[in-house]
């Protein structure tokens, strides 16, 4: 008896754990930042470029974990980061090696659209 109180007790934590996450709001409205990793860039590299993604359909957390991974596997991606609150992700790219619909599609079967795509700054912090 005493383990089934245990494991009720365990199972009801997991799930408001669960529901807080996804009914989590940001106190900020402004746009969701997303962290990326920082990066040396050598000179190779200079013309990486940033894009900024909106990504719809994520359920969960590791729906955006999933997703960022997916990114971070396709060659040509230096860095990748999606948060799943803001539904938003940073794509850090080399379009000589990968193309911005290619990045979309590696994270099918979520809908991405590219927002904003802009050189990198490899002396943004």
């Amino acid at each position: 008896m005493k383990n089934i109180i245990i494991a009720s007790i365990v199972v009801a934590a997991a799930g408001l754990t669960v529901f807080s996450l996804i009914t989590k709001q940001t106190a900020e409205k402004s746009e969701p930042e997303v962290k990326i990793n920082n990066l040396e860039i050598n000179r190779q590299q200079e013309n990486l470029r940033q894009a900024i993604l909106k990504i719809d359909g994520m359920f969960c957390v590791s729906c955006a974990t999933g997703a960022e991974y997916a990114l971070k596997e396709k060659e040509g991606v230096v860095d990748a980061s999606v948060d799943y609150d803001g539904e938003k992700g940073l794509v850090i790219y080399d379009p000589k090696k990968i193309s911005k619909d290619e990045i979309i599609h590696a994270i099918i079967p979520y809908t991405a659209t590219i927002t904003k795509d802009v050189l990198f700054n490899k002396t943004k912090n």
